[in-house]
């Protein structure tokens, strides 16, 4: 497939020479895709030919990347859903929030959690009921005043001085947040000096290795160019948290997501009858992924070494 580039401007972009995970020069194209979801721009996804990691390439700058979360479809930090999809999606996600409070406190009974990249705070919110206590950091800010408004939550943004989290959290959570990170070691470094000793870093991310991302290839929506700039196989998330003293313990599935994801990726091939071949590839993925175990996206629990 060409590679081809629709309004780019050089300068609000990086293109990276060396793999965000591991440094290495030696990367190859992947695949080129679209951000269907706003721009309408084209990007490559490189492959490190040394340890396999997939990055976009190139990379919005930090003072470019704010236009391309400038949008009412984006979905989890809208505070009151409109449409039938939003509706069907506002049910599915408090559905989907129970399940991972349940994956990733098993065993736990309380303590300090930090939920980073938390949106409107709708996990914190229900961990906050259950012996929990909660901060959340949030770099959008309409989202952290609806947690603020809405949940009467202690958010902090981005920026915000963090000197008083070294050795301090039981348990540290990112849904669907790592991939939008750059620095990957600036930022795993951090969680690491964060938690106590023996405490838990649940990571969840999107599967580039599910059915439905080799089904729809370039359409596969959680892609989601340039907003995710890392895409996580197993094999690369577990060498970077082992870079800094975390062990994987458990991998759980995230059933729900392989139908999101095949909804939005129909919409973006515009295919006839989304809804229904959206459902039809979200039970082939869970139904593959049950052999595989390569499901849509996956919830990786790690601990600190003490």
């Amino acid at each position: 497939m060409l590679f081809h580039v629709k309004h780019l401007e050089s300068a609000s972009f990086i293109e990276l020479d060396n793999c965000p995970l591991c440094g290495s020069s030696n990367h190859i194209v992947y695949l080129s895709t679209q951000d269907y979801f706003l721009s309408g721009e084209y990007f490559k996804i490189n492959e490190c030919t040394v340890c396999g990691h997939l990055f976009t390439n190139p990379q919005p700058t930090g003072e470019h990347i704010g236009k391309y979360y400038k949008s009412d479809r984006y979905l989890s930090h809208k505070e009151n859903p409109e449409s039938l999809f939003e509706r069907m999606y506002a049910s599915v996600r408090w559905l989907n929030l129970r399940t991972k409070y349940k994956q990733v406190t098993a065993g736990l009974s309380g303590g300090k959690l930090l939920d980073y990249g938390c949106g409107r705070g709708d996990f914190l919110a229900i961990a906050s009921g259950r012996k929990w206590e909660c901060i959340g950091i949030e770099q959008d800010e309409d989202a952290r005043k609806i947690a603020e408004k809405s949940h009467n939550l202690k958010v902090l943004p981005t920026n915000a001085p963090v000197d008083t989290f070294q050795s301090q959290f039981d348990l540290i959570t990112m849904f669907h947040v790592l991939e939008h990170i750059p620095d990957l070691h600036s930022i795993m470094n951090n969680l690491n000096n964060w938690l106590k000793d023996n405490g838990r870093l649940a990571i969840a991310l999107p599967n580039p290795r599910s059915y439905d991302a080799l089904h729809y290839r370039q359409y596969w929506a959680a892609w989601d160019v340039p907003r995710h700039l890392h895409h996580f196989k197993t094999e690369t998330i577990i060498r970077l948290a082992g870079q800094y003293g975390l062990q994987l313990k458990t991998v759980h599935a995230m059933y729900w997501d392989a139908f999101f994801v095949s909804m939005l990726s129909e919409e973006y091939k515009k295919s006839k009858l989304p809804l229904i071949k959206s459902v039809a590839i979200g039970f082939l993925s869970n139904f593959n992924a049950m052999r595989s175990k390569q499901f849509s996206s996956l919830l990786y629990l790690f601990s600190k070494s003490d």
